[in-house]
């Protein structure tokens, strides 16, 4: 039962932190209270999910029983990135909101990976054992000492965090390769990163690090077969999910030095017994799943993952869109945000709209934060995004003197894309209602009117719809 002066009932599963005070302030400004549950199983996430109607997750396993139980829930939150904990495809069965957290931990993860290959390739484990013994007389470590400059890493994802390695491993010299299959068409690879397959990509890389969700197209992504196609000199590195590696192919790789080494934030349990036979190899680095862990991120994570509650629980939906997950999110992240398919029916639904107002409609609630910076980057001369009857949608860039266009692609599942400007007709967008649920992709381009063709457009957002 909610306490007496409550509006809502919020059931945190578990948490890693020592406390849930700034959820609870953030909270409590919408009258929510905060429920802690005593431990995370199924029988009592059941239990107490019945009566709660929001609920936050960390590592709990919010299965498809405890979403079927929460039968007053509306939207279940996730502290973190991935969403595999949760029964998605049951929630959207049940048209409960998923929320998560997408840009969390970047830097921290990020940093985390170089300091596991920086370790290794200065083999300071080693080192350190050495110094403390008094052995200062130029004892060699059984890995050799190689210079970084030069050196190739594969990066399997080309996420966010992906990114921020790429970057990060570029400033010391490193040659980035990457392979991301979900990577969009027309959304490059960062500067001087070369995209292989992934045989190429494991052959010829130093280093392999592994940044993808966990999914079923994930899982056990590296194992034998891809052990077999690397570098005998290879250290790989997984601070994203345990079973994207497959775990007893691991151990017989680097048991046979198959590979070289490994640095694991991260293992197919979540807490492996201390006899696991992982920790009996000298060639393995092990931290607790710790990647994500600073004072900032965790604040950060707890503020903002409250938040995504508070909003959804209040109906602001387009504030919360930039946390709302859905089915293409758990390929990758590639996507600014994405509303929940549960809820699209929602959007699509009312019928005195015009197609092309409701198609707009879905877009404006799936673009979130990057569509008030678009409207700060163009004068609209209507109200809102689409009117009837269409609106002008030229305007001039703030402080510039050139001309700008918003253009749209829309692309429609056995049709070809069509192309147009928003000042235009909406019946110039070909789109029917009953094309609405078959939209695949909404692609937006800021166009300057007035420069050369090699310097006209610059593409805003590429958005995939399922």
């Amino acid at each position: 039962m909610t306490a007496a002066g409550s509006k809502y009932r919020v059931l945190v599963t578990d948490y890693v932190w020592p406390s849930t005070a700034p959820e609870r302030e953030v909270l409590a400004k919408i009258g929510a209270e905060i429920v802690e549950a005593p431990d995370p199983s199924e029988e009592t996430l059941m239990r107490l999910a019945s009566e709660t109607d929001a609920i936050m997750t960390c590592f709990a396993q919010v299965t498809a029983n405890v979403v079927r139980a929460a039968e007053k829930c509306i939207v279940i939150s996730r502290y973190g990135v991935g969403v595999d904990n949760i029964a998605v495809d049951t929630a959207t069965g049940e048209g409960i909101a998923v929320t998560y957290v997408p840009d969390y931990c970047v830097d921290e993860v990020s940093d985390h990976v170089m300091a596991l290959l920086l370790t290794w390739n200065r083999q300071i484990g080693f080192y350190d054992a050495v110094a403390k013994r008094g052995e200062w007389g130029g004892t060699r470590s059984p890995v050799p000492l190689t210079r970084l400059r030069g050196q190739k890493l594969g990066v399997i994802g080309l996420g966010r965090i992906g990114r921020a390695v790429a970057g990060k491993a570029q400033a010391f010299g490193l040659d980035v390769l990457c392979y991301d299959p979900y990577l969009p068409a027309n959304v490059p690879p960062p500067p001087g990163v070369a995209l292989l397959d992934l045989p190429a990509l494991l052959a010829q890389s130093d280093y392999v690090t592994v940044h993808t969700p966990l999914n079923g197209e994930t899982r056990g992504l590296v194992g034998a077969e891809q052990f077999a196609l690397m570098k005998p000199s290879a250290f790989i590195i997984n601070c994203a999910r345990g079973p994207i590696i497959d775990e007893p192919a691991l151990v017989d790789a680097l048991s046979n030095k198959v590979i070289a080494g490994a640095g694991l934030d991260v293992m197919e349990e979540a807490a492996p017994p201390p006899d696991h036979p992982i920790f009996r190899l000298d060639n393995v680095l092990v931290t607790p799943h710790v990647a994500f862990l600073s004072q900032q991120s965790v604040l950060e994570l707890e503020v903002r993952t409250a938040q995504a509650t508070a909003d959804v629980l209040q109906g602001n939906g387009v504030d919360a869109a930039d946390y709302f997950v859905d089915h293409q999110d758990l390929a990758g992240d590639h996507l600014l945000c994405a509303e929940p398919a549960g809820h699209a029916a929602g959007v699509l639904g009312a019928e005195e709209e015009s197609a092309f107002d409701q198609l707009f409609g879905l877009f404006e609630l799936r673009l979130g934060d990057a569509l008030f910076e678009l409207l700060k980057l163009v004068h609209y001369a209507g109200e809102g995004l689409v009117g009837a009857g269409g609106v002008d949608a030229r305007g001039y860039a703030e402080g510039a003197a050139v001309q700008v266009v918003v253009v749209v692609a829309v692309n429609v599942v056995g049709q070809p894309p069509v192309l147009s400007q928003l000042n235009e007709e909406p019946t110039a967008h070909a789109v029917s209602k009953n094309d609405i649920q078959k939209v695949k992709r909404v692609a937006v381009r800021v166009v300057d009117g007035k420069a050369p063709d090699s310097e006209a457009q610059v593409d805003l957002l590429d958005l995939p719809i399922l």
